[in-house]
């Protein structure tokens, strides 16, 4: 068992004793897995004596095959993302911020291409209110579409904040 890494995990087998020194076993196709999921590990095998004369059938009375569990968690990543703003003086025209940015993603095989937004991410403001138009971004709005990662979405929201200046203020 481990957590996703993009490689395969192949499963591994182990005898006790009762093979002769000048035996040895093969095995001839491992069972392996690389994404999210669970497979039964049961190693094809044979027993071969130092000619590579395949001796098996010697070992019937003995060979007793346990199959074993080969599992792929996801990965936990975290994607921070912050909304866009802009902070802008009062002029009475309407002021928008708009968009996101990806500001990290906790490992390098988690890709854009891994997540989707359904949402709106826009702020718009004209009044000198004193608090700022707030986006809405939300991480229930960001979906992972990658089975092999458990995600998290770490969201700051976006914002656009208009304030008073005179220097700016639209003249009477």
């Amino acid at each position: 068992t481990r957590d996703y890494d993009g490689t395969p995990l192949v499963g591994e087998f182990t005898w006790n004793e009762g093979i002769l020194d000048s035996h040895t076993v093969v095995v001839e196709e491992p069972v392996s897995i690389t994404n999210k999921g669970e497979t039964v590990n049961v190693a094809q095998f044979m027993v071969v004596d130092a000619d590579g004369v395949d001796v098996t059938e010697k070992y019937y009375d003995v060979i007793e095959v346990e199959e074993g569990t080969l599992t792929i968690n996801p990965l936990k990543v975290t994607v921070e993302i912050v909304g866009n703003f802009y902070h802008s003086p009062y002029t009475g025209t309407v002021r928008t911020a708009s968009g996101y940015e990806v500001a990290g993603i906790s490992s390098e095989l988690y890709t854009l291409d891994d997540f989707v937004f359904s949402g709106k991410a826009e702020a718009s403001g004209t009044e000198c209110s004193g608090f700022y138009y707030m986006m809405g971004l939300k991480a229930e709005q960001f979906t992972n579409n990658n089975e092999n990662f458990d995600v998290t979405f770490d969201v700051t929201d976006g914002f656009v904040h208009v304030y008073y200046d005179p220097e700016f203020a639209p003249k009477p």
